[in-house]
């Protein structure tokens, strides 16, 4: 009878890892700050990896759709170790009095990271790579006049870029 537990709860473990795996690089953002319910969701998603840094460094890409009330993001920065770090949607901030719209996409730790593992297994190759993502914000009502989007890479390199939306 143990085993029989045991088993099951090795199945459904096993089946929780692989479904994780499985579900793609699309994940929920952070919580955007100082929105006052402006902003609807935000979403984000690494496109994927390059070995070849040398792409990066460019800023970011800003682009408006007054249909569906979205600000579309998209850039490639230089996030280190191709097995241990990724691009992270670090900050969403909208300022209502300034109808600007803030975001930040910087490296962190990837889920493969060892410190993100069962005993901090696993190493980091030296392998550099750049990340490519897309960052969706949509809003309630109506864009934002401006957007100011970042990148800060992980050799300390910052780019930035300011859009004006043309009501």
């Amino acid at each position: 009878m143990k085993r029989r537990t045991t088993l099951s709860f090795l199945t459904a473990g096993l089946v929780s890892i692989i479904s994780g795996c499985l579900t793609g690089s699309i994940r929920d953002a952070v919580t955007p700050t100082s929105a006052n319910g402006a902003i609807e969701a935000t979403s984000f998603q690494i496109l994927g990896n390059d070995a070849n840094p040398g792409q990066s460094g460019n800023p970011p890409t800003v682009r408006f759709n007054g249909e569906t009330k979205q600000v579309i993001i998209t850039g490639r920065l230089y996030v280190g170790s191709i097995e241990c770090n990724e691009a992270v949607l670090q900050n969403v901030t909208y300022k209502q009095s300034e109808n600007r719209l803030s975001v930040v996409v910087t490296h962190g730790k990837s889920d493969a990271h060892p410190d993100n593992q069962l005993f901090g297994s696993g190493v980091c190759d030296a392998a550099m790579s750049s990340d490519a993502y897309r960052a969706v914000v949509t809003f309630r009502k109506r864009l934002p006049r401006r957007v100011l989007a970042t990148e800060r890479g992980a050799l300390g390199d910052t780019t930035s870029v300011t859009a004006t939306y043309d009501m």
